[in-house]
């Protein structure tokens, strides 16, 4: 029967993009050499890495695994909740499962620009007016957007 702990996760801020690693101590309680497991469900399995397939115990050893989850650059900003599951080898009914959850954080900015500016158009007889919402093609946010404008004369329709 295999023990688990999860250890505090570390970020890799400076990766693209981000990575979480979690150390798991696996413990072997079992009374015979045991062999254990991973795996992961409820995120895509191309974010998921551990830097063991397997980890052989004797009876009452430990050892660490990392489980490291790496969303893709497509990956929508949020929190995503996954399950982690380490099965004995010995006996698949021997498993533990451990809930965790991984950020992906917000990627790319929201330029808004209005041309021309407002001392142009004083200085202009041209009423027209360009506003212009940019979303780099990496940015990974939903964004529901209202817009609202108006002149200081109140003469304008928008």
């Amino acid at each position: 029967m295999p023990e688990v702990t999860v250890g505090r996760p570390v970020i890799d801020k400076a990766s693209s993009p981000q990575a979480t690693t979690w150390p798991l101590q696996l413990t072997n309680k079992g009374p015979v050499l045991d062999i254990f497991g991973f795996s992961t469900q409820g995120i895509p399995p191309t974010w998921v890495s551990f830097d063991k397939l397997q980890v052989h115990l004797m009876p009452g050893a430990s050892e660490e695994a990392h489980l490291t989850v790496r969303p893709t650059p497509e990956s929508r900003a949020g929190s995503y909740l996954f399950t982690l599951r380490v099965i004995s080898f010995n006996n698949v009914s021997d498993r533990v499962e451990l809930s965790l959850s991984v950020d992906v954080p917000p990627v790319g900015l929201v330029t808004l620009s209005v041309s021309p500016s407002k001392t142009e158009l004083q200085d202009s007889s041209t009423a027209g007016v360009t506003v212009q919402l940019a979303a780099p093609a990496t940015n990974n946010l939903d964004l529901l957007l209202g817009l609202e404008a108006s002149d200081e004369e109140g003469l304008g329709e928008y």
